[in-house]
C-alpha cells in the first residue's frame, strides 16, 4: 500500500514536470501606481471644482426722496379797485376786491405809504388807508405785494371833490410853491388861522398831505 501511494505522487510529480511551465507574476511598480494615483485624484478635483462665487458688495440704501412739488404761483391778475372814500379829514382809504388772492399787501400814493389790511367782515376785501391827499389832486397809487418788486396794480387817480367841512372862521393863505418858491407843479404852502390864531398849515401839500381844499 505504502508502494502505491509513492508511485502514485512520483507519476503526479512527472505530469506537473511535463506540463506547460506556469507565467512568472509580474512586479508591481508601486511608486508609480500611487503617484498615477495622485495625478488622477486631483485632476478629478480640478475639474469638479466649483467655480468661485463673487461676494456681492453691499448696497446703500438711502432714505426715498419724495418727488419735488412745485408751488404754484399765486394769480394777482385778479385783484381789482373798487372804491375810495375819506374816514373823516384825516385818512383816506382805497378798497380793492381780492377775488381769491392771498398775500401781504402795500400801496403807496405819489410817494406815500398807505396800510393794507383785509376787511374784518370780509377776507376778500382789501382796505389800503393813508395820508388824505387833496380833492382834485392826481395821484398815482401802486400796489405791490411783499414778495415782489413789480406793482401789482397802478392806478392814475383824480382825488374826487368831497371836501370835508372847513372849520367855522378858518382862513388860509395859500402859495403856490411852484411860483419861484422851489416846489413842483401842483404843490402849494398853506397857512390857515382862526380869529387870527394859527391853526392848521404845511409848508408843502405834496411832502405832507393837506385835508382842507386847495385852488
Amino acid at each position: 500500500m505504502k508502494r502505491l501511494i509513492l508511485a502514485a505522487l512520483a507519476i503526479t510529480f512527472l505530469l506537473a514536470a511535463c506540463g506547460p511551465s506556469a507565467a512568472s507574476p509580474t512586479p508591481l511598480d508601486v511608486p508609480a501606481m500611487q503617484t498615477q494615483a495622485v495625478q488622477t485624484a486631483y485632476a478629478m478635483l480640478t475639474l469638479t471644482a466649483p467655480a468661485a462665487t463673487p461676494t456681492p458688495l453691499p448696497t446703500a440704501t438711502g432714505t426715498p426722496v419724495p418727488p419735488a412739488t412745485s408751488t404754484p404761483t399765486p394769480d394777482f391778475s385778479v385783484i381789482k379797485h373798487e372804491s375810495l372814500y375819506f374816514n373823516g379829514t384825516a385818512e383816506m382809504v382805497l378798497v380793492f376786491a381780492l377775488n381769491g388772492a392771498r398775500g401781504e399787501f402795500r400801496l403807496t400814493g405819489n410817494e406815500y405809504a398807505y396800510e393794507c389790511q383785509p376787511a374784518a367782515d370780509d377776507p376778500d376785501q382789501l382796505l389800503c388807508r393813508g395820508a388824505f391827499q387833496a380833492p382834485g389832486r392826481e395821484v398815482i397809487f401802486n400796489l405791490y405785494e411783499s414778495s415782489r418788486s413789480e406793482a401789482l396794480l397802478t392806478l392814475d387817480i383824480l382825488i374826487p371833490s368831497l371836501y370835508p367841512p372847513t372849520p367855522e372862521g378858518m382862513w388860509c393863505e395859500i402859495e403856490p410853491l411852484w411860483m419861484g418858491l422851489g416846489g413842483g407843479y401842483g404843490c402849494y404852502a398853506v397857512t390857515c388861522t382862526i380869529n387870527g390864531q394859527y391853526y392848521d398849515g404845511t409848508p408843502d401839500t405834496c411832502v405832507q398831505p393837506w385835508r382842507w381844499p386847495v385852488p
